[in-house]
């Protein structure tokens, strides 16, 4: 198994800030529980408010798939898609020295 981990930026329109940030913690607490999620984290760009970043880590790349595939995760992408702005998905790596 290898782990994956994700960096998910997510544009909030401006108006509608404040029902993304409490779509984003309800996703958070539902992910948090599931099997193979090792890390579900939210953070605000401090200079630019509407912006935020999820930090994600799986177990593996079935974890992330089941994530991925859960209705917690339709029902967030449903209920934010008139939310947002712009969402950017990367895939990344921890750097070992």
């Amino acid at each position: 198994m290898s782990e994956l981990n994700m960096l998910v930026r997510i544009v909030a329109k401006a108006e509608r800030v404040e029902e993304l940030i409490e779509q984003m913690l309800a996703l958070r607490e539902a992910s948090r529980a599931e099997p193979g999620v090792l890390r579900y984290d939210i953070v605000r760009d401090i200079d630019s408010p509407d912006t935020f970043y999820m930090q994600e880590s799986y177990a593996d790349k079935a974890a992330f798939r089941s994530h991925a595939r859960s209705a917690h995760m339709a029902t967030y992408l449903e209920l934010t898609k008139e939310l947002v702005d712009q969402v950017n998905m990367h895939k990344v790596a921890h750097i070992e020295v």
